[in-house]
Formats: C-alpha cells, structure tokens, sequence
C-alpha cells in the first residue's frame, strides 16, 4: 500500500515527466531513498522550484532533491537529477536516464546524442544510470533500489572527500600557527 507521501509525489510528478515509465521510477526511487534514510527529507521539485529553492536555501540539510526534466549545462535535459543540496546544489549526485527503445536505438544520431550526453556526465564526475523502458515496466524495485545505492556510495565518497579536506585545513592551520609562534591547544 502506498504512503500518503507516495501518493503526493506520484501526483506531482504526474506533472512534470513526459512519459509513464519515468513517473513509475521517479515514485520507486522516492519511496527507495525515504527507506533507506529514513531522518531524511525526499522532496520532489520542479526545474524552476529547484532553482528558487537553491537560492533562497543555502545548504539545508539532511534533504534529498529529486528533480525531474533538468536542463544540466553542457549535457541538456536529463530525465531526473538527484541532489543532496548541503553536498551540492551545482552538481547532481546522480543522473538517470529512461529510454524508450524506438526514441534511444532507433537511429545513430540518438545514439551518438546519448554517447556525447553521458561523456559529458562522466567529465562532471556524475554517473548515469540508465534504464530501458522495459526494464522499469518489469522491475521498477530493483532499479529503484540499484538508484538508492548508487546515491549512498556517491553521497558516503563525498562526505569521506569532506572530512579530509577539512582535516587538512585544520592542519594547515595548525602549522601556520606553529611558524607564527602561536601555541594552540
């Protein structure tokens, strides 16, 4: 049975994706991500919310963003963008990609599109997860889950990045203040 909140994000993204099978995955992933960090938010915004939502919020917390049908510079019009804004609000975590089997492999200018896009994908150090329409419609579980793994590894790497980077500037310090001959504790 599914959640109230479910129910509200399948509404929602009723009206942003462009087709069913990413409505379909767009929910599993929600209701993937809400599972597996249960203390955390799961929202669910449009290109112009998430724009608006970047600028008036500076790194909210404990927050994912799932963000359907945005134009990522130098890449075009994913199928959904997964954020966690106090990692980043610039660079998704993750990009998914759902392809219709006539639209994605039907020509070689698609094709070589798709190629370009996920090149451009790998060179921001975002991955791509992308799905067939068939295997959302036999097994959107399993994709969503595959979605929520993917985001906990690149969210886990991120936060490890952090902590040594801030680690290093703490001894940067430090050894500033040893040169300066200022004693701290």
């Amino acid at each position: 049975m599914a959640s109230y909140a479910s129910n509200v994000v399948h509404c929602k993204l009723s009206s942003l994706v462009g087709s069913q099978p990413e409505l379909i995955l767009g929910v599993a992933a929600f209701d993937q991500l809400s599972r597996l960090y249960p203390g955390w938010r799961c929202w669910v915004y449009s290109e112009f919310e998430f724009q608006t939502f970047v600028a008036e919020q500076q790194a909210a917390q404990d927050i994912f963003a799932l963000v359907p049908q945005l134009n990522l510079s130098g890449v075009g019009r994913v199928d959904y963008a997964i954020f966690v804004p106090q990692v980043s609000m610039q660079e998704p975590l993750l990009v998914i990609e759902i392809d219709g089997h006539d639209y994605h492999e039907r020509t070689q200018a698609q094709a070589s599109s798709d190629n370009r896009r996920d090149r451009a994908l790998t060179r921001s150090g975002t991955p791509c997860l992308r799905y067939t329409t068939t295997e959302v419609l036999r097994n959107s579980d399993d994709a969503a889950q595959e979605i929520a793994q993917i985001v906990h590894i690149k969210l886990s790497e991120k936060v490890e990045r952090e902590n040594v980077r801030a680690e290093l500037e703490d001894a940067e310090w430090r050894l500033y203040y040893h040169r300066c001959g200022i004693h701290c504790v």
